[in-house]
């Protein structure tokens, strides 16, 4: 290895960066750069790349003692390190403490305790002329040093007389520096743990005596925190301990009071946390739990607290946090949460300008932590009794702003959950406090023990058990509902009478109907261990649990009566939806292994249970519309059934369920939102197009708000209206039908105010026609010539502009838009469940032109934006399905319109990503229709042949049609990139458009710009797949055309020149002979006019020409060779100009 050595500048550099060296090491320094440049590196901020320069340093020497260099680069960096070690930079010990300890272990052969020691006393002894801050920083050297030589392993060579060198040494620093005894501390007890007892107890007792026989008034946290190592070493015997300290074990109740000040004295390195307070809990622990309890109530909570004092409740906290973590030796939560600790907590959490805000939260998250990491469902119980009894709060989180309270019932256990619910529930019911404690009187419940009660159920996802979520909701609908007279035990929260007032059972309603919405969205356990969004299936068990409670509360009449008076005919409802749900059930079992019938009769069952409850739950106004909801299901459900339509001109179940569904959307019931999802998925196998119709109705009606044309057309409507009102109110008794009509209004109100809005009409009119308009007082209509009436149209315009614009903003009219969007959001997710659960094809082609509309309106309008965000990410999950459904399409010219409709958005199409959606919405049609099978019915069918393979030319023959009238039609408005997009994806089955194209570049009557996409489309159709269709017939007829196309291409170019389109038409038969090299050119036709080309354009010309003089060595693999193309010629055996181009 080549040395280099280090000249004056580098000591000097050395000294710079303040890392002293001795005699001996400065003048022994030659080694390589790299090696040096290692410990500069140790020395850096960052803890990775020291770790990193460790690393290699360690690496480094391997090589060098294994190249025979040990003398030189080993003996070297440990003196280096050793020095470096008294560094007063920030980070210098840090790493050169590391390398150090790694270098020990990785040499420990080439190493002696002595040695090391000598070096260590060598390398660190400062000289007297030095200040105190550079002895101070030695000591801390010293101390560095031995941990590496303890933690290296090398100690365990050490003799009787290395062991008190160390010991000496230590005992000095301490006795010298106090600002060092924690870390001397420290050292000496990695030192008893390194080392056998036998061998430390002669040289502890004798050199540490004097501290450790101190007694309790001399006591520091640094001797005690000594003391407890050495008699859980067994350094220290009892009889040790007992003649000099008075006690056998140091932490007892009798040592409390010494405890307690060396606690308290421990704080004065905050926010340093002394390790001895650890040691003294875990202690007493040890001790069992009546010492345990006692030392947190009378030592830790009694003395050491105090809120005045932050340092002491700063280390209260950080120990709490300790001995949490150790939770299986947790022996009394409630003496270390207690009162007198969690209310300053709470107000510390509260309060965030406090000193001691974040150790308070820190400490909850904590809590948290240990929750969710336990298993022992007891734990859990008894730390979150802790925060909920006074003086802490049901109110806990907001009252601290925070989710501790929500976190932690979250991750409660199977058995913690249910135990806590019962909790509730008691003390909503008043029968016993929250957990025995009456010495405050029992906890007082509000809505907010209601929100705890809903997260129990909601939140634990992973119980399979759903008996006792079921439990919940049965005690809410109990006592939200109905009133128990007296106790009747055969059922479930009856065993006793519970008085609540009205406020107490409304707050419960609301509560039975946020559990049940919950509970329908709530992610929860299957088997296997997968967690998938709520199927309906546990939620139905859970329901009909329900159902069955409410039905033997109904029949109890003796000892329950409703809360609020149910009339005969809602109590008959009641019981045809009991007896149709008799019905559902023996048609379940008879249904067998059919899953869509299946899961048609859970929804009927779903829909029923959950209109049938809510017979009771809602208010009596509302109670009509929930008795014709369950009518018409009821109806549904026994047309579903019957195996005959007896009115084939009404319409189907399913269409009538969608209805009722889609109404039920327009709800702001979360529940019954979430309830049509579930059922909708469940009835969808039996759906037709009509239903699926029906929710796009909903998207395709017309809006005063989202339709851009419709502006016209009100004002159209505004300019006659104007009139009819003058007719009407000069007429006399000849508006008596009008007067008539208004005296019948409901409203009077409204009437009112629509003459008051045709008041200031007719004021807006009068002003911007000026003298031309009529008044009452007027007798006469003077005409008035064309040319005056042309030059009010722009008066007229401005003025009926201005009103729409006002109307359009007035409140009523923003809110009635914001309630659109807001049900059109809604109906979004019956979408989302066609998209994702149809097994249908022709369901799937049904969504495609709406969701398009929607995803481009939500470009031209700002409201549609949240719509056109939702409909764009159904629509991408819609054209990247994997698994395309087959169809069975009866109505051909039906699947041809909507191909004809998305050709027709894409003319009005003005955005890159409109434009692709569009292609992706061909290209999906194109997939589906490929899937589907075409069977005409008598009313429908133009063609009586079936198969797929007239949907496919339908849709071919569309896209054909529109690809003739852009390259033809000036005022065409279709897009290149549609064409480009698709024929990129589908070449072969496009692949007669070749003709079209071809046609369109040999016509010099079409446009350049058309002859230009022309001939990019037609390269996006060449390729080798083309070249094998119909055995190659396709393509030599292509070969022969596009001969053809070569010889008027160049006769009108040479006529009339065009730069931009030559390389476009030369990159077709450069695509030409890239796909199929047997197909010879003739291009001597352009020999004429290559003199205008650029260089290029010139280079791919000599190209093709330089191909076609060279035949085809070999045909690529697989291919049949083509014919070639040439036409036969007098010339075409000479060699033209082109050709003889180098």
């Amino acid at each position: 290895m080549q040395l280099k050595s280090l000249e004056t500048e580098k000591e000097t550099e050395y000294k710079g960066k303040n890392i002293p060296m001795s005699s001996n090491v400065k003048h022994s320094i030659s080694q390589s750069q790299s090696l040096l440049d290692l410990f500069w590196k140790l020395a850096v901020t960052d803890e990775e790349e020291r770790i990193n320069a460790a690393t290699q340093l360690v690496a480094t020497l391997r090589k060098n003692v294994e190249n025979g260099d040990e003398d030189d680069s080993l003996q070297y960096s440990v003196k280096r390190l050793l020095v470096g070690l008294s560094s007063n930079r920030q980070a210098a010990p840090l790493g050169f403490a590391t390398a150090l300890c790694e270098i020990l272990r990785e040499f420990s052969d080439n190493f002696h305790t002595a040695q090391l020691i000598a070096m260590i006393k060598e390398c660190l002894q400062p000289a007297k002329q030095d200040n105190r801050s550079h002895h101070t920083h030695c000591s801390i050297g010293k101390i560095l040093a031995y941990s590496s030589l303890i933690r290296s392993g090398i100690i365990k060579q050490a003799g009787d007389a290395d062991v008190r060198a160390i010991v000496s040494s230590l005992v000095t620093i301490k006795t010298r520096y106090t600002m060092l005894s924690s870390a001397a501390t420290d050292c000496l007890i990695q030192l008893c743990q390194a080392l056998p007892p036998d061998d430390l107890r002669d040289v502890v007792t004798e050199l540490l005596g004097e501290e450790l026989t101190s007694g309790w008034e001399k006591c520091t946290a640094d001797t005690l925190q000594l003391l407890l190592v050495l008699q859980e070493k067994k350094v220290l015997d009892s009889e040790y301990i007992s003649e000099h300290w008075g006690v056998e074990k140091l932490v007892c109740r009798k040592t409390f009071p010494y405890l307690a000040r060396i606690m308290v004295q421990s704080t004065t390195h905050h926010p340093i946390v002394h390790p001895v307070n650890a040691m003294i809990v875990s202690q007493a622990v040890a001790a069992g739990r009546k010492v345990s309890s006692k030392l947190w109530k009378d030592v830790i909570i009694g003395e050491v607290y105090n809120t005045e004092k932050h340092s002491r409740c700063y280390m209260v906290y950080q120990l709490i946090s300790e001995v949490l973590k150790s939770s299986d030796k947790i022996q009394s939560v409630a003496s270390i949460l207690c009162p007198e600790l969690i209310g300053p907590l709470m107000r510390q959490m509260t309060n965030r300008d406090t000193y001691l805000h974040k150790a308070a939260v820190k400490l909850m998250a904590d809590i948290v932590d240990v929750i969710k990491k336990t298993s022992k469902g007891s734990l859990q119980l008894e730390i979150l009794r802790c925060l909920l009894t006074e003086p802490g709060s049901f109110m806990f989180d907001s009252i601290t702003a925070t989710r501790t309270i929500s976190n932690i019932i979250s991750n409660l256990s199977a058995d913690a959950a249910k135990e806590f619910s019962q909790d509730l529930m008691s003390v909503i019911s008043a029968a016993a406090p929250l957990c025995g404690r009456r010495g405050d009187g029992i906890v007082s419940w509000s809505s907010i023990t209601l929100t705890h009660l809903l997260n129990i159920p909601s939140m634990r996802q992973d119980v399979s058990d759903s008996t006792w979520q079921t439990n919940i909701l049965k005690f809410l609908f109990l006592h939200s509902c109905f009133v128990l007279k007296q106790p009747l035990p055969k059922l479930d929260h009856c065993e006793e009478v519970v008085t609540l007032t009205d406020s107490d059972r409304l707050s419960i309603k609301e509560a039975l109907l946020k559990g049940l919405s919950i509970l329908s969205t709530c992610q929860t356990g299957h088997k296997g261990g997968s967690s998938k969004k709520a199927d309906g299936l546990d939620y139905m068990t859970i329901l009909d649990s329900l159902f069955k409670y409410a039905s033997k509360l109904v029949s109890s009449t003796e000892s329950v009566e409703t809360f609020r008076v149910v009339s005969p005919q809602e109590l008959a409802i009641w019981n045809q939806v009991e007896t149709t749900c008799k019905k559902i059930d023996k048609h379940q079992k008879s249904v067998g292994e059919d899953k869509s019938k299946s899961a048609m009769f859970e929804a009927f069952q779903l829909m029923l249970q959950l209109f049938g409850l809510h017979l009771y739950i809602v208010e009596s106004s509302e109670r009509a519309e929930v008795m014709d909801t369950i009518q018409e299901i009821t109806t549904c459900f026994s047309k579903a059934v019957s195996r005959t339509r007896t009115n084939k001109e009404e319409p189907e179940w399913c269409e009538v369920i969608t209805e009722v569904l889609i109404s039920l959307m327009s709800k702001s019931s979360h529940l019954l939102r979430t309830v049509s999802t579930s059922v909708f998925t469940k009835i969808l196998p039996m759906c037709n197009t009509a239903s699926i119709q029906l929710i796009l109705d909903v998207f395709q009606s017309e809006d005063d708000e989202f339709d851009a044309d419709r502006e016209e057309v009100m004002m159209e409507e505004d300019v006659t209206s104007p009139d009819e009102t003058d007719v009407s109110e000069t007429a006399g008794d000849e508006g008596e039908d009008s007067s008539t009509s208004s005296d019948e209004s409901d409203d009077e109100d409204e009437d009112e105010h629509g003459e008051e809005v045709d008041e200031n009409m007719r004021a807006t009119l009068q002003a911007a026609l000026g003298p031309a308009a009529i008044t009452d007082a007027d007798q006469e209509d003077d005409d008035l010539s064309d040319s005056e009436m042309f030059k009010l149209d722009d008066a007229l315009s401005a003025a009926f502009r201005g009103m729409m614009s006002k109307n359009k903003n007035s409140p009523a009219e923003v809110e009635k838009r914001r309630q659109i969007i807001y049900f059109k959001l809604r109906c979004l997710d019956l979408v989302e469940v066609i998209v994702k659960h149809s097994t249908d094809g022709e369901h799937l082609m049904e969504l495609v032109v709406p969701l398009l509309s929607l995803t481009e309106a939500s470009y031209k309008e700002k409201e549609m934006k949240e719509i056109g965000k939702k409909a764009q990410t159904l629509y991408n999950h819609l054209t990247s399905l994997k698994k395309i459904p087959t169809a069975t399409v009866t109505d051909l010219d039906r699947a041809t319109d909507r191909v004809k409709d998305i050709l027709t958005l894409s003319t009005n199409a003005y955005v890159w990503p409109i434009m692709k959606d569009l292609a992706n919405g061909l290209n999906l049609m194109i997939k589906l229709l490929s899937h589907a099978e075409y069977k005409p019915s008598q009313k429908s069918a133009k063609s009586k042949t079936k198969g797929k393979d007239v949907l496919i030319a339908a849709v071919v023959g569309e896209v054909q049609a529109a690809l003739k009238e852009f390259l033809n039609k000036r005022e065409s408005k279709y897009s290149h990139t549609l064409f480009q997009s698709l024929f990129d994806r589908q070449a072969p089955l496009f692949w007669g458009s070749n003709s079209d194209l071809l046609e369109a570049i040999s016509n010099e009557g079409v446009r350049v710009f058309c002859r230009t996409q022309a001939c990019s489309l037609l390269s996006q159709l060449i390729n080798r797949t083309v070249t094998s269709q119909d055995n190659g017939a396709t393509w030599l007829k292509f070969t022969k055309s596009l001969q053809v196309a070569i010889e008027k291409v160049s006769k009108y170019s040479a006529v009339n020149y065009k730069a931009g389109f030559l390389p476009e038409f030369f990159g077709v038969l450069n695509k030409v002979k890239t796909v199929d090299k047997t197909v010879v050119l003739d291009l001597g036709s352009f020999e004429g006019i290559s003199e205008k080309f650029n260089k290029d354009l010139q280079k791919l010309y000599r190209k093709l020409v330089s191909a076609n003089s060279q035949p085809a060595v070999g045909v690529s693999p697989g291919r049949k060779r083509k014919v070639s193309a040439t036409f036969p010629s007098s010339d075409s055996d000479k060699p033209t100009k082109a050709m003889k181009t180098p």
